[in-house]
């Protein structure tokens, strides 16, 4: 596609083995120009997902339904997260939290991630002499 604007309307597969349809909405997904001479698409990813874990949809498929690299759809994941939209992720893939047990599910793994993380640097931290 070229021009100013892309639209992107897909329909994903349900993955419950019922042959049902998911629609996903059009979105729009003007440029934006960097001071570095590159573009940035915008457009919202939560307006893309479904809700509840057994629909989640793929890196892969965010990144062909939007035109974006995988790169900047988890960028714009994570500038959505960090305005509040309650992004998960499962091994399938992203989708909207659906209950309060689902959001709490992601959290306790992001946490955990986080605390494992912390543990490597750490170690790396103490085999050092010095620290900038």
């Amino acid at each position: 596609m070229n021009g100013k604007n892309k639209k992107a309307a897909q329909v994903l597969q349900h993955q419950d083995g019922e042959g049902k349809q998911l629609t996903m909405p059009s979105v729009r997904l003007p440029e934006k120009k960097h001071s570095m001479g590159g573009t940035e698409k915008q457009g919202s990813i939560t307006s893309l997902l479904p809700s509840g874990a057994e629909r989640a949809v793929s890196l892969r498929r965010l990144a062909e339904i939007t035109g974006l690299s995988e790169r900047e759809v988890r960028r714009s994941i994570q500038r959505e997260r960090m305005n509040g939209a309650a992004i998960c992720e499962a091994g399938a893939g992203y989708f909207l939290a659906e209950t309060d047990e689902e959001r709490r599910r992601w959290v306790r793994s992001m946490r955990g991630r986080a605390r494992q993380i912390l543990r490597a640097a750490r170690a790396v931290e103490r085999g050092c002499d010095t620290i900038e």
